[in-house]
């Protein structure tokens, strides 16, 4: 796993598929015709999809890495947990 939170793997693949999607985008700058267009679009909907599993996978990590190591709240894991106090009685 890399800082990214993504194996080294996945970020190739992140890469390579951004990489793809732009080639893609020019094809469809260059004006193509309706059946062009369709398979730009069906070329297409893999590569947004891989893209889109692995932010979602990142997500998540980050989600955990802020739960903290016991799945808590944050401030709760660093032992800031809020005492619950009673009310207390005015002494006369």
């Amino acid at each position: 796993m890399t800082c990214s939170g993504l194996s080294l793997d996945e970020l190739v693949e992140l890469a390579e598929a951004e990489e793809a999607r732009a080639v893609l985008c020019n094809q469809w700058e260059n004006d193509p015709d309706v059946a062009e267009r369709r398979q730009i679009l069906a070329a297409a909907a893999p590569l947004v999809e891989r893209q889109l599993d692995l932010v979602r996978a990142r997500q998540e990590t980050l989600a955990q890495f802020r739960r903290g190591p016991r799945g808590e709240a944050p401030g709760r894991a660093r032992g800031e947990r809020r005492a619950r106090r009673a009310p207390q009685r005015a002494v006369m």
